[in-house]
């Protein structure tokens, strides 16, 4: 069993690296991976749901979105050629597994219902939640509002028609969940999404366990629910797929409406910023305004946006990083790629937010080694306080597609001309490069080091996890 887990995990990639996705019909499933009946899969998944997946559409046409089709390949060629029974035990261990925790099932399946009760009990009333609901929003529509703002002055994105209309289609069409979903602090509206949700007193785990999977799979196709998104979890999110973006509840306590704007943009603003411009990262920017894998941008735009990319990928491969251990390693710029320029990005959209904020230069309490701090400095030293992490292990850097964290700061930083300002950085020293790349700026003329592309972003197609996502 464990060689059969090595096997697997030899061949899978590391996570959320930039897929190669491929769509194909069920049929064309059928020829491309014999060895499993795609049939099948479809109609349990649709029994499963209760929901008609098909639509009208004929079985054989339904369209499923592999991740990565090479990995998937290579997982039914190790199944392929494991004995029956050690896959009998391997599925047995691993749905056990499931059972060992009774909370995490709940949890799982109805997570609804924990979110709910964390929401209730961080803000009790009623008038605590709504001015809360709105301090919060006010932050994400004036960032929101500054993205559009940035992207429509770039050169070649307003001087490209078929480029800009696609930006201006995916930031119009872009939906927002901030704190959470509208109605999940309304027990009257939790009841009705789970009326047709009943466990008895004499069922078995077994038949509780697949009642309340049948149950999360409804509700994954119900378009009421957002499911994907836990808002008791500190990480927002961005899903190219149906386009939206969430800061969950959890992060947002981080911030108080009491905390002065450079303080407040500079910390959750940033990754407010950092999540919009996953839209428009290696990945994201794959997928149009309803989240279908759809090339938006001419020609033209995709070498302008290829050359920005590439920028950004040069520049990281440069830089080394020190884990707990004191091991040093380079940072893989592919790799990191997405991430690298939705930091750099979402920076460049939170800085203009804050400026553009009414009370951006409210004064504040100034401790003896801030009373010389400007309100401009004060936000930078949010951003930074913010990624005030622990490393993590060398071993470790191949499975994460974000850099180390003073890599994070020290690569933004560098790359942002208003952080050079507010500290007065010497030309051509660590943090004001002659070198360095214009990230989403209206600015184009400073030096890079990008180099050509030859097959836009052949580069950055990595392998990725085996998944199935069903177009609906």
């Amino acid at each position: 069993m464990y060689n059969l887990e090595f096997a697997i995990a030899h061949v899978v990639p590391a996570p959320r690296d930039v897929k190669n996705v491929q769509t194909m019909t069920v049929s064309e499933a059928m020829k491309t991976f014999p060895t499993v009946d795609w049939r099948t899969v479809v109609t349990l998944l649709a029994s499963y749901s209760g929901v008609d997946l098909l639509d009208g559409t004929k079985l054989d046409d339904y369209p499923l979105v592999f991740e990565n089709s090479n990995t998937t390949k290579l997982i039914l060629e190790i199944i392929a050629k494991t004995p029956q029974e050690l896959l009998k035990n391997y599925f047995k261990t691993r749905i056990v597994g499931v059972f060992v925790s009774c909370e995490a099932l709940t949890t799982t399946t109805l997570p609804l219902i924990k979110q709910h009760l964390y929401i209730i009990d961080l803000y009790p009333t009623a008038a605590d939640r709504a001015n809360f609901k709105r301090f919060a929003t006010k932050i994400a529509d004036n960032i929101i509002t500054n993205v559009r703002k940035m992207l429509e002055e770039i050169t070649w994105i307003k001087n490209d028609k078929q480029t800009y209309a696609g930006f201006t289609d995916k930031m119009n069409k872009l939906t927002k969940i901030i704190g959470y979903p509208d109605g999940l602090d309304d027990q009257a509206h939790l009841d009705r999404l789970h009326s047709d949700f009943a466990l008895s007193a004499n069922e078995t785990m077994t038949s509780m366990y697949l009642k309340c999977f049948k149950f999360l799979a409804k509700s994954i196709l119900d378009d009421r629910v957002i499911i994907h998104l836990d808002m008791t979890s500190v990480n927002a999110y961005y899903n190219p797929n149906s386009n939206i973006i969430g800061i969950p509840i959890a992060m947002l306590q981080l911030i108080s409406p009491n905390d002065i704007p450079a303080a407040i943009y500079g910390n959750v603003g940033t990754t407010i910023g950092h999540e919009i411009i996953h839209g428009f990262d290696v990945y994201g920017a794959q997928f149009d305004g309803d989240g279908d894998i759809n090339p938006w941008m001419s020609q033209a735009g995709q070498a302008s946006f290829d050359s920005m990319v590439q920028c950004v990928v040069n520049e990281y491969n440069e830089f080394n990083a020190t884990d707990a251990k004191n091991n040093t390693f380079k940072v893989n710029g592919a790799q990191t790629a997405g991430e690298n320029v939705a930091d750099n990005g979402g920076i460049r959209a939170a800085y203009n937010a804050f400026l553009s904020d009414p009370e951006w230069d409210k004064p504040f309490p100034r401790t003896p080694k801030l009373k010389d701090t400007t309100n401009e400095q004060l936000f930078f030293l949010a951003f930074n306080r913010f990624w005030c992490i622990p490393p993590f292990d060398a071993s470790l850097a191949s499975h994460f597609l974000h850099s180390p964290s003073k890599v994070r700061v020290l690569g933004t930083l560098r790359n942002f001309e208003p952080f050079r300002k507010a500290f007065n950085c010497p030309a051509n020293s660590q943090y004001a490069p002659e070198k360095h790349c214009d990230v989403y700026t209206p600015s184009e003329g400073s030096t890079s080091n990008a180099q050509s592309m030859t097959s836009n972003v052949a580069a950055f197609t990595l392998l990725s996890f085996f998944m199935i996502l069903f177009v609906l």
